[in-house]
């Protein structure tokens, strides 16, 4: 039944250090259904995806989500911070779809808002415009509607951040001040979550 993952992550979650922020009162975990008694971090997997696909049925999306609890307890939705331009500052639909699956599935979803893709040639680029005030606050905007709405246990701002460093050292400090502008924001709602960036393995 394990043959349809291919393979397991550890999903590493860090925090940056935030000079304007005050530090987390615990060092412990947010709850997850079922962290083992014998390690203090939470692991799982994120971008699987079902038998049959890209003609995958209902029962196949059911059977991977059963299988989950096998890989541990935690589950990556990871998405672009907008569906489309029409759309920007809304929660996208991964995320609703990640928090609206029957908890009897019994794992934790792992947030990711991007803030980059992949090109055609293997180059990193911001799928916003990082020195656009009006885009900039749709995109704390969406983060902080995930917040209110979920009050997710985890939620990273920015997929694969260092990808985008080593191609564009000089656009980067735009990404960063986008990643604290939106982290203060999400911890005035939600200030439980865990925010972080994630970094290419």
């Amino acid at each position: 039944m394990r043959r349809i993952f291919t393979c397991l992550l550890f999903l590493v979650l860090t925090m940056l250090a935030c000079v304007q922020g005050t530090p987390p009162p615990s060092t412990s975990l947010p709850a997850s259904p079922s962290i083992s008694a014998t390690r203090n971090f939470g692991m799982g997997v994120a971008g699987l995806i079902p038998r049959n696909h890209p003609n995958s049925t209902d029962e196949d999306w059911i059977n991977m989500y059963e299988l989950l609890p096998e890989t541990g307890e935690l589950f990556g939705f990871y998405t672009a911070w907008s569906d489309a331009p029409e759309t920007e500052g809304e929660i996208p639909n991964v995320v609703d779809v990640g928090f609206g699956l029957d908890p009897r599935y019994n794992f934790t979803p792992v947030i990711a808002l991007s803030y980059f893709r992949e090109t055609s040639e293997n180059k990193t680029v911001p799928n916003l415009n990082l020195t656009d005030p009006e885009q900039r606050e749709k995109a704390i905007r969406a983060a902080v509607n995930v917040a209110e709405k979920y009050h997710p246990p985890y939620l990273a701002l920015g997929v694969e951040v260092n990808g985008y460093y080593t191609e564009n050292p000089s656009d980067y400090s735009n990404y960063l001040s986008l990643y604290l502008e939106s982290y203060n924001a999400v911890k005035r709602v939600s200030p439980d979550t865990l925010v972080f960036p994630i970094f290419q393995y």
